[in-house]
């Protein structure tokens, strides 16, 4: 919610949305996303975390409809930006498709199981906030509800570029990267000493 201001204070965004009839809008598709939103823990498989953002972020049930196969992933993009830096310059919804379009950060919703052996191998689990390198031309559509469409795109293993929660636990020391002499390779080693060796991955023919 937006805090008020006094005049001359606010955005073009902020005044964009305190607009009433915008705001009704607003409300009423968020309203109608919510109905198509399982309440926590409905889908026994998922993990705590994608769990958490899929019901933070109204990911429609739809999405996990059918299981990945292979070594095939689902990512759900954030939304794109709707104004530009700190400027006050609101974009059009053309823009903002065009942004979306090129966004190039999701949560890991789906793996297939050759996917999510090289994934985890790699410190990625399911709900981790990633980044890819492309945009994909292959989506799973699951509907159009609230008005607008809802949708993941489908890539593979090789197409991710960094992992935001790997990160944070890079950071905090919960994982650290060593040389296995064992190995012959680096590897992530937990708190505990033990390791996760990676698994080979192939990147796209049109890297």
């Amino acid at each position: 919610m937006i805090e008020m201001a006094t005049a001359g204070q606010l955005s073009p965004e902020e005044e964009h949305w305190l607009d009433p009839a915008i705001k009704a809008r607003a409300e009423a598709k968020s309203a109608e996303i919510a109905k198509h939103v399982a309440p926590p823990g409905t889908f026994k498989w998922m993990p705590p975390l994608l769990d958490q953002r899929r019901i933070q972020w109204g990911l429609v049930d739809k999405l996990f409809s059918a299981a990945c196969s292979f070594d095939r992933v689902l990512v759900w993009q954030y939304p794109a930006l709707s104004e530009i830096g700190s400027t006050g310059i609101v974009l059009t919804e053309n823009a903002q498709a065009r942004e979306k379009q090129s966004a190039n950060r999701g949560i890991l919703i789906g793996a297939g199981l050759s996917a999510m052996d090289k994934l985890r191998s790699h410190g990625f689990e399911l709900g981790h906030n990633v980044q890819f390198i492309r945009n994909s031309v292959f989506r799973q559509q699951a509907g159009y509800i609230g008005g607008q469409w809802h949708e993941a795109i489908m890539l593979q293993v090789g197409d991710f570029t960094a992992n935001e929660d790997l990160a944070e636990k890079l950071n905090s020391g919960e994982l650290r990267v060593v040389y296995d002499e064992a190995l012959g390779q680096h590897v992530y080693m937990r708190a505990d000493g033990s390791v996760i060796k990676p698994i080979q991955t192939d990147l796209p023919e049109d890297y």
